[in-house]
């Protein structure tokens, strides 16, 4: 076997082992309230109870936001990213772009703001929403994941829901639509 398939069999054989270690602990690691820290991981980390990381440089993310998928237009992506320390960052690509291209813009909104954004969508009931499985044509889809605190450990929900949400989707989606608005005007 020479040097190239070897390392992909040894790769796919990590892949395999990883995987059956992290599957067992993925079902029970499901939070409805976001009030605990992952647990260990066997074979990774320390075995039981593991002390918490501490955060050396205070930069966690907050929420990871993206949009992606087809319109009666074409496709349109945008995202968004928002770290503890106030670092945000918009990427976006619209219909009407040529090509690969797209924009990207990075701003620093303030630790502040990324916090009352967290609070807000906590506020919203966004760590407890569940995916819309309502099929919308034409529509992106968006996926929101909410970390629950400001650190290493942090636990995140993630929801998917279409960009014509309904209920408490539609306060959520609003929320990041005015962050968005507020904090990268006139994109």
């Amino acid at each position: 076997m020479n040097a190239s398939r070897s390392w992909i069999a040894a790769s796919l054989l990590l892949g395999g082992i990883v995987l059956t270690a992290w599957a067992p602990r993925a079902e029970s690691s499901s939070v409805h309230r976001m009030n605990r820290s992952f647990p260990a991981i066997g074979g990774f980390g320390t075995a039981g109870a593991a002390a918490p990381c501490t955060s050396v440089f205070g930069i966690e993310p907050v929420l990871l936001y993206d949009s992606t998928g087809s319109s009666l237009i074409g496709p349109v992506h945008e995202g968004l990213i928002v770290y503890s320390d106030g670092t945000a960052i918009r990427t976006r690509k619209d219909a009407q772009d040529a090509g690969d291209t797209g924009r990207i813009q990075v701003r620093n909104v303030g630790s502040r703001a990324a916090r009352m954004l967290q609070g807000a969508l906590l506020a919203a009931g966004a760590a407890e929403l569940c995916d819309d499985p309502t099929y919308v044509a034409d529509v992106p889809m968006a996926k929101l994941t909410l970390f629950e605190g400001l650190a290493p450990d942090a636990v995140a929900h993630t929801v998917c829901y279409w960009r014509a949400p309904v209920g408490d989707a539609q306060i959520v989606e609003g929320l990041v639509r005015n962050f968005l608005a507020t904090r990268f005007p006139g994109d």
